[in-house]
């Protein structure tokens, strides 16, 4: 009796664990054959990943009141996704680059796409470990003194520009192409 008992209980636990496979079977099938920018930007926007909003009841939240009006926004860390790894193309590796508006998804997809080049959020050095951290030690620099930045050897400077961010080059040549 106790024997048929376990085999019925582990037989439960496997159709239960396949069960749970299901959704990311789906997000692999979805997946797959997009590009590596797709990919990314699909898998981080929070309104489409099941991996994103797990345990965020807040965000389902929000997400299911904006379904009801039938507004979608963009998810700024899929859209930090996409132009980090658009912008990945274009920067040389060994720029040094200044984050001046620190958003979290901004600065840990940079940090993540443009390496080897070095991305920072002050000119003296600081320990970033959480988005509370970046907060605190960040400091912005208005673009009157994007000059300094240059002299200590700063190439590339990201800032706000309007719903996106842009990056200025700061050599003689001017934005990045």
């Amino acid at each position: 009796m106790l024997r048929s008992a376990t085999f019925l209980a582990i037989g439960l636990l496997v159709v239960w664990g396949l069960v749970a496979l299901v959704p990311y079977a789906a997000m692999y099938s979805t997946l797959r054959p997009l590009s590596r920018a797709e990919r990314g930007e699909l898998a981080s926007d929070e309104a489409q990943s099941f991996l994103v909003r797990a345990g965020r009841v807040d965000l389902r939240r929000r997400l299911a009141l904006r379904s009801q009006r039938g507004t979608a926004l963009p998810s700024p860390p899929a859209n930090a996704w996409r132009w980090g790894y658009e912008e990945s193309l274009r920067l040389p590796a060994d720029a040094k680059i200044y984050l001046n508006d620190p958003r979290a998804a901004v600065y840990f997809y940079g940090t993540f796409f443009w390496l080897p080049a070095r991305l920072d959020v002050n000119p003296e050095p600081v320990t970033i470990t959480g988005h509370a951290n970046l907060k605190r030690g960040a400091r912005r620099v208005p673009e009157s003194d994007f000059a300094e930045l240059e002299r200590r050897g700063y190439s590339h400077v990201v800032t706000r520009a309007h719903e996106s961010f842009e990056i200025v080059d700061l050599s003689p040549a001017g934005e990045v192409p």
